[in-house]
């Protein structure tokens, strides 16, 4: 028998040894959730068309190239690329996918703070806390996501047709001026209506499909916007057979010198093949995305970006029932190279290159995170916080750099100086950028500046973009990472909408989502999916919530009044 000291000893050691290898962050649970509310929210100051943007929703010129047409069809809307006004599909349909697939994945990493108007921070004043907001029980990633949704549903015009870039890079960079004032402008400096292409290129398309197919099953799963739901299936449809229609080797990339193409274009048919599969149970799109696998480059040798995402489309393979026994090695492999390479200063992981640097070891975090989901365990974990640490300030230099954001705790510096126009909200033609200052609404801005190297070491300025710009796709990594954190640190409570009651006509009652009416005991059927009833009384109060993995459930309720649920994934 063994001495109740020994256990003791033994109970010690293992207590000791499991929190010794445990993951740990430099910052406080309210710094990640405010970071990751900040990072989020950057996706509205990059709005084009009506908005409202809200970076410059209090200018004189507060909306935006809103005659953006093709042939006639308005196609207006979506993210600016970076700090200016021209939108790359490129980056834009690779970053909206990738946002979507990060709520999706860590749905706890995501709160409500605001609504898509910002209606909450214009009468609160208060632009420099998530607090200052009004939540309206949508995630506020989903607001972002939506906006950018309901233009990327537009861009899918025709089964052969799909935008691949609104505007010319030359003309919209003479000005530092905002976007709409700079819509006012000719066209040959940057003004509307400006050029508008759709090339053919199956990257693009296949992530416009992707993006759409994620969206409408989040949508629903959440019970919000039906409509939606709706057209961004069958645009999700549009999007998917213009990439199928492109072919393989379709990558008519126009962007001026600004971006290459992605000539790789079959791990993309693959993600966008399986995310049709999910939305629509088809096997023909599961079959697809199983031809695209042994096409797929299975040696890891850059970041997770635009035009080198291998890494998600092995995620995808891994993680759909039935499509591979093989693509959870294979992501490992690929995953784990990037725990190989140098790390500056004891955390930065060394992938990527000179040119928007951070945003690769970041997009890398996110992919370790999703990995730990393929593995269902949390090995990752620590390295994702060395890289959201380091940008957040924990690196030599104390710098932040997420512009606007500060730690708690002293000596922490960050970045007032990205290279963006809207957020300066400048309207001078001639105009030394030396001389910008952020307006305080905007210095909570949340962009990633990228950085030219891989140390905490910064000498930007406003005009040296290489070192200073922020852009849509260099925020998706600080995003994903940061809600792979916050879901495990701070997990967003469950989003309950007040369901009330509205009497239009006598003895009539009508609720905002489709509901159960009910007297007495009432039994819901087993499913077969995991699914949650609400049950409210008359007056809209919540009077019980019932989870259940599939099997069917009862309520019995105290009195016979008339109750009515409401059931949701």
């Amino acid at each position: 028998m063994y001495s109740s000291k020994f256990l003791l000893v033994v109970l010690l050691a293992a207590f000791f040894w499991q929190n010794i290898f445990a993951a740990t962050g430099a910052f406080t649970d309210e710094d990640y959730v405010k970071a990751l509310w900040m990072a989020t929210r950057f996706y509205g100051g990059q709005r084009s068309g009506e908005g409202p943007n809200w970076l410059i929703m209090d200018t004189e010129y507060p909306t935006s190239f809103t005659q953006d047409k093709y042939n006639g069809i308005d196609v207006s809307g979506g993210w600016f690329d970076c700090g200016d006004h021209v939108m790359f599909g490129q980056t834009q349909y690779w970053a909206a996918y990738s946002l979507a697939k990060a709520y999706q994945i860590f749905p706890k990493g995501f709160y409500d703070f605001y609504s898509p108007d910002y209606s909450g921070y214009v009468a609160s004043g208060n632009w420099d806390k998530p607090e200052g907001g009004k939540p309206n029980y949508i995630p506020d990633i989903i607001d972002e996501l939506v906006y950018e949704a309901d233009y990327i549903a537009k861009a899918a015009i025709d089964d052969n047709t799909f935008i691949s870039q609104k505007g010319d890079g030359d003309p919209d960079h003479k000005y530092w001026v905002t976007a709409g004032y700079m819509s006012t402008f000719e066209i040959d400096e940057g003004g509307e209506p400006r050029n508008v292409y759709a090339r053919k290129d199956r990257a693009m398309a296949s992530y416009g499909a992707a993006t759409l197919a994620v969206m409408s099953r989040i949508l629903d799963s959440l019970g919000i916007y039906p409509e939606r739901v709706a057209l961004y299936k069958e645009k999700a449809l549009t999007a998917y057979n213009a990439a199928k229609n492109a072919g393989e080797n379709a990558v008519g990339s126009e962007g001026g010198g600004f971006y290459p193409p992605n000539e790789d274009t079959n791990d993309d048919y693959a993600t966008a093949s399986i995310e049709m599969y999910m939305l629509t149970g088809e096997q023909t799109y599961l079959q697809t995305a199983q031809a695209q696998e042994s096409k797929i480059k299975n040696v890891n040798y850059w970041g997770y970006c635009y035009n080198n995402n291998y890494d998600i489309a092995w995620f995808n393979l891994a993680t759909t029932p039935g499509a591979s026994t093989t693509a959870l090695e294979t992501l490992n492999n690929f995953t784990d190279t990037y725990k190989t390479m140098n790390k500056s200063e004891g955390k930065l992981i060394n992938v990527g290159d000179n040119w928007g640097t951070l945003r690769y070891p970041l997009a890398a975090a996110f992919m370790l995170g999703l990995t730990d989901v393929a593995n269902g365990d949390n090995s990752n974990l620590q390295i994702v916080y060395d890289q959201v640490d380091f940008v957040m300030g924990a690196n030599n230099a104390k710098r932040s750099f997420i512009s606007g954001f500060l730690p708690k705790g002293d000596g922490y510096t960050t970045i007032y100086t990205p290279h963006h126009r809207n957020v300066f909200q400048s309207n001078e033609k001639e105009v030394n950028n030396d001389t910008l200052k952020i307006p305080q609404k905007n210095r909570a801005f949340g962009a990633l500046v990228a950085n030219n190297k891989f140390s905490s070491e910064y000498t930007g300025t406003v005009d040296d973009y290489k070192v200073s710009e922020v852009c849509t796709d260099y925020n998706v990594g600080l995003v994903g990472a940061l809600a792979y954190i916050v879901s495990q640190i701070a997990p967003a409570d469950e989003i309950v909408p007040p369901i009330v009651p509205v009497i239009s006509q006598p003895g009539k009652l009508q609720f905002q989502n489709p509901v159960i009416r009910f007297v007495g005991t009432h039994e819901f059927p087993a499913q077969n999916k995991s699914f949650t009833v609400r049950i409210f009384d008359l007056k809209g109060n919540l009077v019980s919530l019932i989870k259940s993995d599939g099997q069917a459930v009862r309520f019995t309720p105290q009195n016979r009044n008339i109750h009515f649920a409401t059931l949701r994934e």
